[in-house]
């Protein structure tokens, strides 16, 4: 039987695609790639937010560029200097750290189709996903994504990601693929 899927919604307002480039200002994140992660509760096993932060410890040096900043309540145990723990944050601020993201990393057990991917990606963010349930279904538009099966595979990806940087164009083109999608 034919099953017709209909992606959740972006929840309004976003910022406006040609404010998505304009909001790139990284200021205190330095030059370097930065990738965001993000769960209500970092610890979640379901989430597996401890993997990205020790995937991130894995790949890069404490004294690299490239920045891992953590989106949600709990506690975060790392002591790498370029692993930034935030708390919860208002949609307004989690946009405002989209914007200066480059990939968004999720390292999920089990997801069906997160709305956070979907606001990552409108904001022109690029995933990292785990090669599970609905996860990969999301690089339909995202030709710069990536999957990753465990911590080794996504320190791997990790550190493949940060040898380029991600254009403006890039990044608009995605973000108007996500939101057609998701609109």
């Amino acid at each position: 039987r034919n099953i017709a899927v209909i992606p959740n919604p972006l929840p309004t307002p976003m910022p406006a695609v040609s404010a998505v480039t304009r909001m790139r200002e990284r200021g205190s994140l330095g030059s370097g790639t930065v990738f965001v992660t993000s769960a209500s509760e970092l610890e979640d096993p379901v989430k597996s937010i401890s993997s990205v932060v020790t995937a991130f410890e894995e790949a890069f040096a404490s004294d690299s560029t490239a920045r891992l900043i953590v989106v949600g309540r709990g506690t975060l145990r790392s002591q790498h200097a370029g692993v930034r723990a935030v708390g919860r944050v208002s949609q307004d601020e989690l946009y405002r750290l989209l914007s200066m993201a480059d990939y968004f990393v999720v390292a999920s057990l089990a997801e069906n189709q997160p709305l956070a991917v979907a606001e990552a990606q409108a904001m022109g963010v690029s995933l990292l996903a785990r090669d599970a349930a609905g996860l990969p279904e999301h690089l339909d538009i995202d030709a710069e994504g990536g999957l990753f099966q465990d911590v080794s595979s996504l320190a791997k990806l990790l550190r493949e990601k940060a040898k380029t940087s991600r254009l403006t164009t890039s990044r608009r083109q995605l973000s108007l693929a996500a939101r057609k999608k998701f609109e």
